[in-house]
């Protein structure tokens, strides 16, 4: 038997009914780009494609053309018709099959809405309570704003940083200019000391206010404490370390040179050298107060969070209104398969009007191959026959005619149909 329809793709079935069948995924995610699920419909039939239509008129006119070359003015219309019904059954299989692959997939499609309203409606519901949460907490802090704080459009920066960066050069500077008197011989040894001495006055007391004004829900009061200790210890350390440094180098710093060059100490000092001797060993104490006076500031962290949480709000209230939306296209979508059973219609008249168009190609291919205007007529008739079949058949079906109408009906055609042929011969 001739395979006038071709061969079939091969492929495994998945969830999305296409022409041909591809393993895929029904998009469920509109947060994230994808298409919703209410405009999600199965696959077109085979039987609606013209290019198929067409696939299948020229088959068959490449497989019958050996049995019209055969033929002679005695070969009658019919002599195809066998054949065509018998290659027709396989388009008939295909679309019975195309049929039931799309009532799967619209099954699939309508699980498929409900799994995710029902994953809507709980999300959704958890997000309203997190914003009406997350709302309380951004009432409570809406009147906060840092004292200390630098503004740049919508960026906020904390004093207490650049305070202590400007603090920590004043100090290197201040403690480089005594200390190398003493280790003037090992630059490595004067810079490590000096850092050191800067990192213990100004680090730790920006430290220590950002430590007092943001208590971190993960850290312990024990904790807590120990590390206010820990920054205040170390803080009088180098306040202490520092007035010794200066008062310990009053002789190396207010010495002087002999006429050979020779570097004399000074042993006895007034009152103003121990003045400045102290002055300038507060320094230490002056800049690592001032970095923790302008890093502790509770409301800049309480304002920084503020502003956080509406950022946060404003997100989470965005994905709402893009899940309710869904939420209400998924719930007012039609039934995929209103759409489908409507083309499936389509499909099938499509499928009786194959057999009737291939069934009159052949009677077409036998005119043509005679030549003969008395066999063309035949064919013509014969052609005819098989529409008013048709509309029989469908009167039939409808019930518009009576049982004994539509058999007589029919013993008329078949008289017709026999007196032609003859005719024809």
């Amino acid at each position: 038997m001739f395979d006038i329809f071709g061969k079939k793709k091969r492929g495994s079935f998945g969830s999305k009914n296409m022409e041909e069948y591809t393993p895929a995924f029904l998009p469920k995610n509109v947060e994230e780009g994808h298409t919703d699920l209410s405009t999600f419909i199965v696959g077109d039939y085979s039987l609606l494609n013209d290019s198929f239509l067409a696939e299948r008129y020229a088959e068959c006119e490449s497989k019958f053309s050996p049995l019209v070359q055969i033929s002679d003015q005695y070969t009658v219309g019919e002599m195809g018709d066998a054949y065509v019904d018998a290659e027709w059954e396989f388009v008939k299989n295909r679309h019975e099959e195309e049929v039931a692959m799309h009532e799967l997939s619209g099954k699939n499609i309508v699980k498929a809405r409900t799994v995710r309203m029902q994953e809507l409606k709980e999300r959704i519901l958890k997000l309203h309570e997190k914003t009406a949460k997350r709302q309380l907490r951004i009432d409570a802090l809406a009147d906060k704003h840092a004292k200390y704080a630098i503004r740049i459009g919508k960026r906020m920066i904390q004093l207490g940083f650049p305070i202590t960066a400007v603090a920590f050069a004043a100090d290197f500077f201040v403690n480089t200019e005594f200390v190398q008197s003493i280790l003037y011989s090992n630059v490595n040894m004067l810079r490590i000391l000096v850092v050191c001495l800067c990192l213990m006055s100004d680090g730790t007391m920006y430290a220590l206010g950002t430590l007092v004004s943001k208590k971190s829900d993960s850290m312990s009061t024990s904790m807590h404490r120990t590390f206010f200790a820990v920054f205040i210890f170390l803080f009088s350390v180098s306040v202490i370390g520092s007035i010794a440094i200066r008062v310990g180098s009053m002789p190396l710093t207010y010495g002087t040179f002999d006429a050979k060059g020779n570097f004399i100490s000074k042993e006895t000092f007034t009152v103003a050298e121990y003045a400045l001797a102290l002055i300038s060993s507060l320094a230490t104490a002056v800049t690592g107060a001032l970095s923790f006076f302008f890093s502790v500031d509770k409301e800049y962290y309480l304002e920084k969070e503020c502003i956080k949480l509406k950022a946060e709000q404003e997100q989470d209230e965005k994905l709402c209104t893009q899940l309710e939306a869904e939420l209400a296209s998924l719930e007012q979508a039609a039934d995929p398969m209103i759409c489908d059973r409507e083309r499936r219609k389509a499909a099938e008249a499509n499928l009786e009007a194959l057999r009737k168009g291939l069934k009159m190609l052949i009677r077409k291919l036998l005119a043509l191959h005679q030549q003969d205007a008395a066999y063309s007529d035949a064919m013509a008739e014969s052609a005819q026959k098989l529409l008013e079949d048709r509309k029989t058949g469908s009167i039939e079906e409808d019930g518009s005619l009576g049982a004994d109408e539509a058999q007589e009906a029919k013993k008329t055609m078949t008289f017709r149909e026999e007196r032609e042929y003859k005719e024809a011969v």
